[in-house]
């Protein structure tokens, strides 16, 4: 004869699997669920961009309520400060004595402009650099010189061309006397990010650091505050449509990037977009490039004051 105990353990076999299988269920949608996509944050499209503005790569901010952006490869070696309220053109500032091989990215200081012509999409060039402007001459002339910053990256051995390399960059930012430039692998489909002194000269860059972003960085921007707050824009490719995300990193000390707190969000909008720039602690600005018979456009992204979900 079966003890009651034994009785009772098998009856409640068939509830110990079910609260089990839930129980797995709900780890299951915890795990997959730890990076979500944001249904709380504010996007709204601000103005259409001019026809001249087709491939914007870069914000800056420029004058009281105006911001500086770029076109990328092969066009002219040209500034416009914009208004972001309705996408006009108010100036153009010219290079003189610069191209514009593949102008990708801006950063600055409280003195400089920094210029990133280091689009590396085959993996080909030995020319990349970054143009270093005075802000104070931007100011008041259409028309300013730049110092330049050479570099190579010693880790990049091979130059023949490729789609599948980790030595292209659109992303940097300034930090003290330094800057920080965060590739986009189209290799392993994350960043590495390399310092460059600030001064004019020839270098090789420092690699200092390793994200997987699980996508390809366009544009970077860095919230200076008592602990910094870094931003890294970009999208992961599809056969239809490119899917793209944000990644934010808060509570930075100095710059140790990957010692922040980092959170993914995945956006609801779905563009190739290249430019990306803090206007306060919680609203963005971004750019887009043309595609799909469309023009470049510029947006405003509120951010959720809802926590973000740490990565699991």
């Amino acid at each position: 004869m079966k003890s009651p105990m034994a009785c009772f353990t098998k009856a409640m076999y068939p509830y110990r699997l079910t609260t089990l299988c839930i129980f797995l269920l709900a780890c299951f949608n915890q795990c997959r669920q730890a990076i979500p996509v944001s249904r709380t944050d504010s996007f709204r499209t601000l103005a259409t961009l001019p026809a001249k503005l087709t491939v914007t790569s870069g914000l800056a901010p420029a004058g009281e309520g105006t911001v500086y952006v770029h076109n990328d490869s092969g066009n002219s070696p040209e500034l416009y400060e914009i208004n972001p309220g309705d996408g006009q053109i108010i100036r153009t500032i010219r290079i003189s004595g610069r191209r514009n091989t593949d102008w990708e990215e801006l950063a600055w200081d409280s003195s400089f402009l920094y210029i990133g012509d280091f689009g590396n999409n085959s993996g080909r060039r030995k020319d990349l650099a970054i143009l270093k402007v005075s802000r104070a001459e931007i100011v008041f002339r259409d028309t300013v010189s730049a110092g330049l910053i050479s570099f190579h990256y010693p880790e990049q051995t091979r130059f023949t061309w490729s789609r599948a390399h980790d030595f292209d960059c659109e992303a940097m930012i300034a930090i003290g006397d330094s800057l920080y430039l965060f590739t986009k692998n189209r290799g392993d489909l994350g960043t590495d990010i390399y310092r460059l002194p600030g001064d004019t000269g020839t270098y090789a860059a420092l690699h200092v650091g390793h994200f997987n972003t699980r996508g390809l960085v366009t544009a970077a921007d860095l919230l200076h505050r008592a602990k910094n707050t870094l931003v890294l824009l970009g999208y992961e490719t599809g056969q239809r449509q490119n899917k793209t995300f944000l990644w934010i990193a808060e509570d930075i000390e100095g710059t140790h990037f990957l010692g922040g707190r980092w959170h993914r969000r995945d956006l609801t909008f779905n563009l190739q977009a290249e430019a990306i720039l803090f206007t306060s602690d919680s609203t963005l600005l971004m750019t887009n490039e043309q595609e799909g018979g469309k023009g470049g456009r510029i947006h405003e992204l509120r951010l959720s004051a809802a926590p973000l979900n740490p990565i699991q």
